[in-house]
């Protein structure tokens, strides 16, 4: 059997759908609790290429929590900032905080992948 590469995992074709333009460095959800990171900026309506592995990534951070190094995270209710996991919010199921985060900070680092 002849065996084929289609791509290479860590990269993820993504069609912007969003109805806004999407920056280079910006956390995107993908679905079901799966984020990526924008290669290039991506224009609303276009497609562009989102790494979700084999990256640690320093994403904005939602104010009011303390985020270990080692633990789970959620998308923030913005859609595009990290925040501490809860009931109201879609906890992040391909990452870990690389990076303790105290309460007040503005950032965190991540590791996909």
């Amino acid at each position: 059997m002849l065996n084929v590469i289609q791509h290479d995992s860590k990269y993820y074709d993504y069609t912007n759908s969003t109805g806004s333009d999407i920056a280079s460095g910006q956390l995107v959800h993908i679905g079901n609790g799966k984020i990526g990171v924008a290669i290039n900026a991506i224009p609303k309506g276009s497609k562009g290429a989102l790494q979700i592995a084999d990256i640690v990534v320093e994403f904005p951070k939602a104010a009011g929590n303390e985020l270990t190094a080692g633990s789970s995270a959620a998308i923030g209710s913005d859609g595009n900032t990290v925040t501490a996991v809860s009931s109201s919010v879609t906890t992040i199921t391909n990452d870990f905080v690389w990076e303790t985060a105290a309460s007040a900070a503005t950032v965190v680092k991540f590791a996909l992948g």
